[in-house]
């Protein structure tokens, strides 16, 4: 794989972490789903995305002169755009060494009996996508065994988004 970075913008520790743009702090940066703010766009420093790969249609990047609508962005704005359109029932699953997540779609479809004859109408459609992180259960028992402690807190996560869009 080659990477060609856009001009002014970098990953402090290469591939992983978040986005410096033109040098600023990262948390100067606006990251937005569907124009909706996103506060914390990465579990654990930059491993995952809190939004599975498979929802998103394009990422738009204004490293300056952004649109008013993102008004409150600082540094840099990272618009990430989610599918908009589903035509047949799909989805996939991956699993990882410290996460799994899986994504499913349909479209929402209404037939139509005219004369005897089915018409199928599409009126919209239903994604959801999901993830979980096995880190609770890998560190607890790294901990135990190798370092004889037990811990009381451990990093967790799992997330769920499901979007749709229903026509009348």
């Amino acid at each position: 794989m080659h990477l060609h970075p856009f001009p002014g913008v970098n990953r402090p520790g290469g591939i992983f972490g978040p986005l410096i743009i033109r040098g600023a702090d990262s948390n100067m940066n606006g990251y937005y789903i569907d124009d909706i703010p996103l506060f914390k766009p990465m579990h654990f420093g930059g491993l995952h995305s809190v939004i599975s790969n498979d929802l998103m249609s394009e990422i738009d990047l204004y490293s300056s002169a952004f649109p008013a609508q993102f008004g409150n962005a600082q540094a840099a704005v990272i618009n990430i755009n989610t599918i908009d359109d589903v035509k047949q029932l799909g989805g996939d699953a991956d699993v990882g060494l410290i996460s799994s997540n899986a994504l499913i779609k349909a479209p929402i479809t209404l037939t139509n009996y005219d004369g005897g004859k089915a018409t199928d109408e599409n009126k919209g459609y239903i994604i959801a996508a999901g993830r979980i992180g096995y880190l609770s259960l890998a560190i607890p028992l790294i901990a135990k065994y190798i370092f004889n402690t037990n811990l009381d807190i451990v990093p967790e996560y799992l997330g769920l988004s499901v979007q749709g869009k229903i026509s009348v």
